[in-house]
């Protein structure tokens, strides 16, 4: 069903989007979404931490979508808000999508990069254990919560053209 709603999703144009979010797709561009996982709630400010760190020294732009309620939320949460990085509490289902139609990768932990990334033939980092033991194609790209782990994966997958042709189809 998510991909019958990937396709059925109406186009917008990428210079509409940039203007709404503040943001230009000609660069790289990452939307992060990073969940808590519960049974980690303790370690969720260390890892978010890790991520924006990631983030900010590779000099990337990200769109980041606030994660959901589970235990260890509100670290999380707050720790984006603090970051200097643009957030949105939710994307309606058109902006996610067209969204994902002109970024270069999904970084986090979102089961959305298991599962509609490869509809849109972009790399996916997964960071962490969330989505462990779960069927995964070839544009995830899975990484420890560690920062220069999550580099790394981000490097790889925006930068390495080679992968990126791979996984385009």
């Amino acid at each position: 069903p998510s991909i019958d709603t990937i396709v059925q999703t109406p186009k917008v144009h990428k210079e509409i989007l940039e203007k709404k979010f503040n943001i230009d797709f000609s660069k790289p561009t990452i939307l992060l979404i990073q969940h808590p996982v519960t049974t980690e709630s303790d370690e969720s400010k260390r890892q978010i931490l890790n991520t924006i760190n990631a983030v900010k020294e590779l000099n990337i732009q990200a769109l980041v979508a606030l994660p959901n309620n589970d235990a260890g939320s509100s670290e999380i949460i707050h720790e984006i808000k603090n970051s200097g990085l643009s957030w949105y509490p939710s994307l309606s289902t058109n902006e996610f999508v067209n969204i994902y139609r002109n970024i270069g990768a999904i970084v986090g932990n979102s089961s959305s990069g298991i599962h509609e990334s490869p509809t849109f033939g972009i790399p996916a980092v997964n960071i962490g254990t969330r989505q462990q033991d779960r069927e995964r194609a070839s544009n995830v790209i899975d990484v420890s919560y560690e920062k220069n782990d999550i580099k790394n994966g981000i490097k790889k997958a925006l930068f390495d053209q080679s992968y990126r042709a791979r996984i385009a189809n």
